[in-house]
């Protein structure tokens, strides 16, 4: 394989494991937050259709903060352990590709002095 080939091929595969670390990150992101949302957008519905109740307007202040910290409970648990030996995998996968470019600058280098 040329060695031009050979950097395109380790610079995409840098690229696109630095793509899969964050689409990881951000996947665990809309999991650790969709809950909060859906509660609180159903405790926002619920006090709308009901708010002539004097009840229901005050309790809303607290319902909402409950929910939040309801839905929120699922962020604890994230990143999950698969997801974190894959970032793990993609951080050496990356790690090594670079260190092959290193080397190959190296070998460029040594050829020119």
């Amino acid at each position: 394989m040329n060695i031009d080939e050979r950097i395109k091929l380790l610079n995409k595969d840098i690229i696109s494991n630095q793509k899969k670390i964050r689409n990881l990150k951000i996947r665990d992101d809309i999991i650790g937050f969709l809950p909060s949302f859906i509660l609180v957008g159903t405790i926002t519905t619920i006090t709308f259709k009901f708010y002539n109740l004097e009840l229901v307007q005050d309790f809303y202040p607290g319902a909402v903060f409950v929910s939040l910290i309801i839905g929120g409970i699922p962020s604890g648990y994230l990143p999950s352990e698969k997801t974190k030996q894959k970032i793990k995998t993609y951080k050496s996968n990356i790690k090594e590709a670079i260190d092959e470019l290193h080397s190959i600058a190296l070998e460029e280098n040594k050829k020119y002095n």
